[in-house]
Formats: structure tokens, C-alpha cells, sequence
């Protein structure tokens, strides 16, 4: 009985362990503005649409935070009309859209950086009435 206790002890104690680990290394979205000062590397970032072109097969939209600070997102476009179930136009300014991706810090045009788009996390599907994302 004694042992018992001792070793489901031990199994809630790695269990928990396991579970704080997780919780303090993964992050939730960051909003734009608060890529000031990131240096780069993989993020989830969320934020509102302001401006998009479409180059060639890839969608670069520009994606603004609360406070203001703009940052480009760099879409492939079959990755964005499977998430959406149709092509970009005028419908996607104003609407706020999540994305996991790698963020390249740098400080022309008036941007805090790049981040090359692997993810859509969430698209505001109520407000055009599209399915989930598939990723």
C-alpha cells in the first residue's frame, strides 16, 4: 500500500512538472505592437488586416497591432484559399486574423518586421461567413 502511494506520488509529480514546462514555454498570440523589441524567430501573432497584395503566388498583407505598429505577413496563397475557401479581396481590411510563422525583425518602411506564414490560426469566420481553417 505504501509503495503504491509513493509511486502515484511520483506520477503526479511528473504529470504536473510536464504540465508547467509546457505552460511557461509555449505563448499564446502576441499582439503586433508587441514585437518591438522581439529579435525574431517563431511566433503567433494577431492582429487586424490594413492592406494586402497579391505577388505572384504569395499574399503579403499588412497587419497592424492595438498600439499602431505595422508588421508584413507573408502568405502563400494557396495556404490562405484553403484556409478560407476563397480567394483575397477587399473583404479581408478590418478583420483580424492569427497566424503562426517565423518574424525576421527589421526597421524599413516603417514595419517591425516580416513573418513568413507556415499557419492561419484564426480567421474571423463569423464575419464572412467562411469554414474553419483546414491547415
Amino acid at each position: 500500500m505504501k509503495v503504491k502511494i509513493i509511486v502515484l506520488a511520483i506520477l503526479l509529480f511528473i504529470v504536473i512538472f510536464i504540465a508547467a514546462y509546457v505552460a511557461s514555454t509555449s505563448r499564446g498570440y502576441l499582439d503586433v505592437s508587441e514585437l518591438k523589441g522581439f529579435s525574431g524567430g517563431s511566433v503567433n501573432v494577431i492582429g487586424l488586416i490594413v492592406d494586402y497584395n497579391i505577388s505572384g503566388d504569395k499574399l503579403e498583407i499588412i497587419l497592424e497591432g492595438r498600439r499602431g505598429d505595422r508588421v508584413l505577413l507573408e502568405i502563400p496563397l494557396t495556404l490562405f484559399n484553403s484556409a478560407h475557401s476563397k480567394p483575397p479581396g477587399p473583404w479581408i481590411i478590418g478583420k483580424s486574423i492569427g497566424i503562426r510563422g517565423y518574424y525576421v525583425n527589421s526597421s524599413n518602411d516603417n514595419l517591425l518586421g516580416v513573418i513568413r506564414v507556415d499557419e492561419i490560426l484564426s480567421p474571423c469566420h463569423e464575419s464572412y461567413k467562411a469554414p474553419p481553417a483546414r491547415t
